[in-house]
């Protein structure tokens, strides 16, 4: 299979590229003239583009049997908020470059897309149900409510037409990818091994290469299964004071719990299995070793 990827050279694509090719998979990706395109596991078929490029998208699509998009302009180093002081700037490049690659895709006859979508379309959380697929979206803030607009045309299109296109709702993603620069937890890591207790954070989480396992299995799954459906994607629920434990330094103060774990049992169902705990403790260690 020919698999388009945007956002290939960013923390999460990277696992996304590298776990493709691992699988036999054949690779083309968008990237920018200056994007960092070493360390990657497999080989790449690289085209200049990007979602602020209009007429990029043909060189991406063209023959290729699907798109995974985990391309996304932000503020560097925010996604919430990641719009900055100019959100329609923000939109026009995110939502309105989305929505043209959806529609350069249909038109390709790409037969299969996954979107990388978050877990803030959900927005404010209702506690008289459970937070799986079911519950409303309803986005507060620019971030989300990108996502949740893609989502529905995706939606749209699985629907209407049967196309074999659906959305991961991710929650935050930890793990190495390309060395432990832009690893999640290594300034919490150093600050724990240096004596100084990081500040209180606890979140979901899922290793960057079970979000990718996941990518691949919506890519491969039935057809009916996946047309226009949206997956709610999380495994564990990590503390900054669980993992300066792990480091064995100064330990963050505790933190209440998180405002809500998403269920994953409809992408469970179709045979995701993620890796638990165990994927923490093990991240964890290659931080410690790469502190020293």
């Amino acid at each position: 299979m020919l698999v388009a990827v945007t956002g290939a050279t960013g923390y999460v694509g990277r696992f996304v590229v590298d776990d493709l090719t691992a699988h036999g998979h054949a690779v083309r990706a968008w990237t920018r003239a200056t994007s960092d395109r070493r360390g990657f596991a497999g080989p790449v078929d690289w085209r200049l583009g990007g979602l602020d490029r209009p007429g990029s998208e043909d060189a991406l699509l063209d023959g290729a049997d699907a798109l995974v998009h985990a391309a996304f302009e932000h503020v560097q180093g925010r996604y919430r908020g990641g719009e900055g002081a100019d959100s329609d700037a923000f939109l026009a490049t995110n939502l309105e470059g989305s929505l043209r690659l959806v529609r350069a895709a249909r038109r390709a006859g790409v037969e299969r897309v996954v979107f990388l979508s978050s877990r803030a379309v959900y927005g404010q959380r209702l506690w008289d149900r459970p937070l799986d697929e079911r519950h409303p979206v309803r986005p507060t803030t620019h971030y989300g409510a990108y996502k949740a607009a893609v989502e529905v045309v995706l939606a749209g299109y699985g629907r209407a037409e049967g196309w074999p296109a659906a959305s991961l709702r991710a929650t935050g993603v930890y793990g190495l990818a390309h060395g432990p620069a832009r690893a999640k937890w290594l300034d919490v890591v150093r600050a724990s091994r240096a004596g100084t207790p990081p500040r209180p954070r606890i979140g979901t989480e899922v290793h960057g290469a079970d979000l990718a396992a996941a990518v691949r299995l919506l890519l491969t799954a039935p057809a009916g299964s996946v047309s226009g459906q949206a997956f709610n994607l999380s495994d564990v629920v990590v503390s900054h004071r669980a993992v300066t434990r792990l480091a064995g330094g100064a330990l963050a103060p505790a933190s209440p719990p998180p405002g809500g774990v998403m269920a994953t049992d409809k992408l469970q169902a179709l045979g995701w299995r993620p890796r638990g705990w165990p994927g923490v403790v093990e991240a964890v260690g290659q931080l410690v070793d790469a502190v020293g």
